[in-house]
């Protein structure tokens, strides 16, 4: 996670939380009145509920493809976007929380230490508790692994019998409802959100309505020592300053409210239940408002995209099936191949995308199915609009096997200042050596620039196979320099004979070709070249191919 990342979670749970506290002050008074001190103080739930919806995933951003798919990609491209040198800004503000933070836990260890050190030595009692050498702020439970009950020193003298044993119900109640552990992890929402002033103002509300929640509980179990509860509490020395990691009988929050809350009724189980249930309502509600308001997060933008690169989008579908979705960080120009599986069958996806200006994109691909060619889609495919190819059936090499429909959804999201590259498309010649007629082709800059395609050189036909009769189609994909050579040689479609597959290779790459010409100019291209071999004493099998995507006419191979 990045530092900007960390930042906008620090500052959008922030807000969150600072939402249910507002929330919380608004009602823990209405509440207690009307369901007594244990609903208000379940009420302060809010606040890590808000916290926790917001690190939930927010709702993802609408997106041209926006099926939810399982992804399988083989060999996935990552390449990160260049940084600019030096500190940026969320680093630095990453740096000032975190010293805040530490500054902040420094301070709660050291009023933690200071109280602990002031109570002086801890002697045992036969009672279970410690009596130390100190009065102020006791009797209070303290600990967090092992939590353990200090009292005064003057705890007998000080205190009836029945007082005492009234103190020692209020502390054990703090333990037993894990009151200690809740304090700890308000103590780290300090630490890490020491910059809000609002959760240190609410810390001293939320410490009442723990103390009155407890003396309530107390109370409906001993409801004849109202009197004798309320005396101990003015006996007692309050605490300067709450402990952090405790609980004190007595600290600074006003005791007129926790005595005249004595007077009260307890609270019948009909309203403590319906409290219980409007507090939960509550935290649901809240949550469900901070997850909501959560920005939505989208995927990565075009513009982040480095120069020359472009993010290619796939959804592949076999026979109407749900759809795999996969994606492709390609540079333009240079060939991906992605694969994936559905059903128990396999498909493979091969090809390469080049920009044409105006926001458009060329995709030439081929397509595969459990090894066997399906179809080579050669489409242009406006940037971030998804355009859909659909396959329909197509027959196998077995009479009896037909393969149904595969429909690809693509989208293309390019780099903004991606430059245009000419990709000639020539057109088919009778025969090789012929020189194509000229096509014009536009320019975003609407220049017209003459285009010729690259044609047939000096070149030899692989050998056909001594011994043997067999027909079939090889289709080449081959790079022409401007020089005319045979830069790059790719198989784009198999015959299914390994032999002929690998002469063909071998052969086109000692071809020479007439290359394209721009402006009269040679430049580099793309052609196709389909390969037929054939024998004599039988009909050619040759497997179909889109005519719209052939460059140049086959070459015929025969076994004469």
């Amino acid at each position: 996670m990045s530092s900007v990342d960390i930042a906008a979670v620090l500052w959008e749970t922030a807000l969150a939380s600072s939402f249910a506290i507002a929330v919380v002050l608004l009602l823990r008074r209405p509440l207690r009145r009307g369901f007594g001190a244990a609903a208000a103080y379940a009420l302060w739930a809010l606040v890590p509920a808000a916290v926790v919806a917001v690190l939930l995933p927010a709702a993802p951003a609408r997106m041209p493809l926006a099926l939810p798919v399982q992804a399988m990609v083989q060999a996935p491209l990552t390449v990160a976007a260049p940084q600019a040198p030096g500190i940026a800004p969320a680093d630095t503000a990453l740096a000032i929380w975190l010293a805040g933070a530490l500054l902040a836990l420094a301070a709660l260890a050291w009023q933690q230490r200071r109280f602990v050190r002031a109570l002086g030595v801890l002697r045992p009692r036969a009672d279970g508790l410690r009596q130390a050498d100190a009065v102020a702020g006791l009797p209070a439970a303290i600990g967090l692994l092992r939590p353990i009950i200090v009292v005064p020193e003057d705890f007998e003298r000080r205190y009836s019998v029945e007082q005492q044993a009234l103190m020692r119900a209020h502390e054990r109640e703090h333990i037993a409802r894990g009151d200690l552990a809740l304090n700890a992890a308000v103590a780290a929402l300090r630490c890490v959100y020491w910059f809000n002033p609002l959760l240190h103002y609410a810390v001293r509300h939320y410490r009442h309505d723990q103390e009155l929640s407890c003396d309530q509980r107390v109370i409906r179990r001993h409801p004849q020592a109202r009197r004798a509860y309320g005396e101990a509490m003015l006996k007692t020395q309050l605490a300067s300053r709450p402990v952090p990691l405790g609980c004190h009988w007595g600290h600074s929050h006003p005791l007129k409210e926790r005595i005249e809350m004595l007077k009260h009724a307890n609270v019948s189980s009909k309203r403590w239940i319906s409290g219980g249930a409007l507090v939960a309502l509550l935290a649901a509600a809240t949550g469900a408002a901070a997850w909501s308001a959560q920005p939505q997060r989208a995927p990565a933008a075009a513009a982040a995209l480095p120069d020359g690169y472009a993010l290619l989008k796939f959804e592949v579908s076999l026979d109407g099936g749900d759809p795999s979705s996969f994606r492709v960080l390609e540079r333009y120009g240079e060939s991906f191949g992605v694969s994936g599986e559905e059903g128990g069958s396999t498909w493979s996806l091969q090809g390469r995308v080049s920009p044409l200006g105006e926001g458009q994109s060329l995709l030439v691909a081929s397509l595969q199915r459990d090894g066997k060619p399906v179809g080579q889609p050669r489409l242009t495919v406006r940037n971030g609009q998804p355009a859909r190819i659909s396959i329909g059936s197509v027959r196998g090499s077995s009479n009896a096997e037909v393969l149904q429909g595969i429909d690809m959804t693509v989208t293309v999201s390019a780099a903004a200042d991606a430059r245009p590259v000419v990709q000639p498309r020539p057109m088919a010649e009778p025969r090789p050596a012929a020189k194509p007629a000229p096509t014009p082709v536009a320019n975003p800059r609407a220049q017209t620039i003459e285009l010729t395609a690259a044609a047939y050189g000096a070149l030899s036909p692989p050998p056909y196979p001594k011994g043997r009769k067999v027909n079939g189609r090889v289709l080449l994909e081959i790079q022409v320099g401007s020089d005319g050579g045979a830069q790059q040689v790719r198989l784009a479609q198999s015959s299914g004979d390994a032999e002929l597959d690998a002469s063909t290779v071998e052969a086109a790459r000692k071809w020479r070709f007439q290359p394209a010409t721009q402006d009269g100019r040679p430049v580099a291209s793309w052609v196709q070249v389909p390969v037929d071999f054939a024998a004599t004493s039988g009909p050619t099998a040759a497997a179909p191919f889109d005519a719209a995507t052939v460059a140049l006419d086959p070459i015929q191979v025969t076994d004469e």
